[in-house]
């Protein structure tokens, strides 16, 4: 089921962000996908050996189920490597860029990878079980286990502090997919992917059930339930991570729904090589103009820095004006009667040479008035 739905996850990533991530994301994405179906085969031989070989012939396949659990191991570290240096980084940026964030959780992880390393050496330098080598098992067990053990609890505390630390911030912050959902289930499922809660919740589990005898949990080789926790592990934090990558689509379809609410509708996506960013057009409210751009408008997302866009030249525009002053009765009989003067060539010649700009602007006088 989990494989399933980091398959789904997978093909969702790719649809949306193959023509803006980074290249070695999306190589990393690959790879991390393909692992897990790894994983998965991986645990289905385990599954079958145990179920057809375990009751009855179990010494022939200890050291097959060891050094699987030895390659699940190493890569649940991988894994958690990864997803705690994305989480990591995201606490980086949610605390404003504040350098002393990095050291505790990059110490951790570089400890934690140690653990792992130490444990799978030990635990691939187990026998196969013989009449022999069967009396060393109880000399190298305790040890392999006390690593295990130091890697669960060294994982529990810096992904444990990372999800304390995630969660603070989604309630603080206002820009993170957690405060702009609307409804209660997708807001709680936000929270627990964006915190790396369930991995989390497992290593509790796991670690719980490694250190008191007797728990449930526990049981024969064949039947022991914390088998369960191991495997899941590592899609986990795959699929925490996976979760948080695609949840940016799931907030720009959010904001975009907000600017339509408003008028406003994307006209191009940004994506490409090349592109100049995503460019909203704006419409104005009404049935009658849906659909219609509004003339003049247009806001335009940062542009993008492999390539830039030219500015359009601006359109020139052009007034003319003409304006007719009217004078009152009163002013015409106060006004002596004008002198008409003959017009003269250079007076016709000027009035060639002038624009029309300068004959728009025209004030016309009444006629002279005759007295009696």
């Amino acid at each position: 089921m989990l494989v399933t739905s980091v398959l789904g996850m997978t093909i969702k990533y790719f649809t949306y962000f193959m023509n803006r991530d980074s290249p070695y994301l999306l190589w990393g994405i690959g790879v991390g996908t393909t692992i897990q179906l790894g994983e998965l085969m991986l645990t289905c031989a385990e599954d079958y050996r145990l179920v057809y070989c375990g009751p009855d012939h179990f010494q022939d396949i200890f050291r097959f189920l060891v050094i699987s659990d030895m390659v699940r191991l190493l890569t649940a570290a991988m894994f958690n490597i990864a997803a705690g240096g994305y989480y990591t980084w995201r606490v980086w940026m949610m605390c404003g860029r504040k350098i002393y964030m990095i050291p505790p959780f990059a110490i951790g992880g570089m400890v934690q990878m140690m653990m792992t390393v130490m444990a799978v050496v030990h635990g691939c330098k187990l026998p196969e079980i013989t009449v022999d080598s069967i009396k060393q098992l109880p000399e190298k067990m305790p040890q392999i286990l006390k690593l295990f053990k130091i890697w669960g609890a060294v994982t529990l505390v810096v992904d444990g502090a990372l999800c304390i630390i995630m969660t603070i911030l989604l309630f603080k912050t206002q820009d993170s997919l957690f405060s702009k959902e609307t409804k209660v289930f997708r807001k709680l499922i936000s929270l627990v992917y964006e915190t790396m809660l369930p991995p989390v919740i497992c290593l509790i589990i796991l670690e719980a059930a490694s250190g008191s005898k007797g728990t449930p949990l526990m049981g024969k080789p064949t039947a022991d339930m914390r088998r369960i926790i191991t495997c899941i592990l590592p899609v986990l934090y795959y699929h925490s991570a996976l979760h948080t990558l695609c949840g940016r689509q799931d907030l720009r379809d959010l904001l975009e729904d907000k600017l339509a609410s408003g008028g406003i509708h994307a006209i191009s996506n940004g994506s490409g090589k090349g592109s100049g960013g995503r460019v909203y057009a704006a419409y104005p409210p009404g049935l009658r103009s849906l659909n219609n751009e509004e003339s003049g408008i247009e806001m335009q997302s940062p542009i993008s820095s492999s390539s830039t866009r030219k500015n359009p030249q601006m359109p020139m525009i052009k007034v003319e004006q003409t304006t007719v002053v009217s004078r009152s009765d009163e002013y015409i009989l106060s006004t002596p009667e004008a002198i008409s003067m003959p017009r003269s060539s250079t007076h016709d010649d000027n009035d060639l040479g002038k624009s029309d700009d300068e004959k728009s602007v025209m004030t016309n006088k009444s006629a002279p008035v005759h007295h009696s």
